[in-house]
């Protein structure tokens, strides 16, 4: 058996070993983990070791860089998941290359190990190791990116609920800042309720809305407008005096939209 060879059964071996003593160190306890995560942890740490240790077999270590990269991509993900901070996921990265070259120290002094093995090992090693922490890195950002933009998602379509409190009358209550992106899911999501309620008035409600330039106003009107074109008429409700007065300031129309001060007269004027 060649030197390699030799090298790479050693830390198979101790591959449990090496993801152990990753997976002790003191962050990873202050983390405070389900013991099933720890599992897990410990299980995926072993299994790319075994990956690394594997290249130093292979004639073309490169063949395994498909598997590696599988493997820090599902890492990434699985650290998102289970809570890991940003600061803790990448540290990581050090103490692979830390603990892989504690034991294949230990292993080149106890079999005698040349000097030309262990730099052939380095080669190796440590490429493929830094193509796994740049796709870890990668595919950590993406993922939780990912749940952001769904987070965000689901708090835009949550956000706009048209009320129906009686037959072809609901209410459409708007909370807090109203941007263009926002404004198009609200619009999209009204029209498509009112002709599912079969509307005869809307109330708009803006008495969550704190602020009021013209581009809210313009998105505002534009609902209004949408929805006269499907014969519902709109009352808008709620405007605070700082709001009505910034209105006013920016010249802004509300054509054909009856105004009312409070939900309640709105609501008592269509019984």
């Amino acid at each position: 058996m060649d030197q390699l060879a030799l090298l790479s059964e050693k830390l198979i071996e101790n591959k449990y070993n090496i993801a152990r003593e990753i997976t002790d160190i003191k962050p990873y306890q202050e983390l405070d983990l389900d013991e099933s995560i720890v599992q897990e942890l410990l299980e995926g740490r072993a299994k790319f070791i075994h990956l690394l240790s594997q290249a130093l077999q292979h004639d073309n270590p490169d063949t395994l860089k498909e598997d590696i990269a599988h493997w820090a991509e599902f890492a990434g993900q699985a650290a998102i998941k289970s809570n890991a901070p940003m600061k803790s996921t990448l540290s990581t990265s050090k103490l692979y290359r830390k603990y892989i070259w504690k034991y294949i120290r230990e292993i080149a002094l106890e079999n005698d190990l040349s000097l030309e093995t262990v730099f052939d090992a380095a080669s190796i090693i440590d490429p493929l190791l830094d193509d796994a922490i740049l796709i870890f890195g990668l595919s950590y950002v993406k993922y939780h990116e990912n749940i952001l933009k769904n987070t965000k998602e689901e708090f835009l379509r949550i956000s706009s609920p048209v009320v129906k409190i009686f037959e072809s009358v609901a209410i459409l209550p708007l909370i807090g800042d109203i941007d263009g992106e926002r404004a198009q899911i609200i619009l999209e999501k009204t029209l498509t309720k009112a002709s599912q309620y079969r509307l005869s008035h809307l109330i708009i409600d803006l008495s969550g809305v704190t602020m009021m330039d013209d581009m809210v106003a313009s998105e505002v009107v534009k609902i209004a407008e949408a929805l006269k074109l499907l014969g519902i008429k709109v009352i808008i409700t709620g405007i605070l005096p700082d709001v009505a007065q910034k209105i006013i300031q920016l010249g802004i129309q509300l054509p054909d939209i009856n105004t009312l001060g409070s939900l309640e007269k709105a609501v008592k004027e269509l019984l």
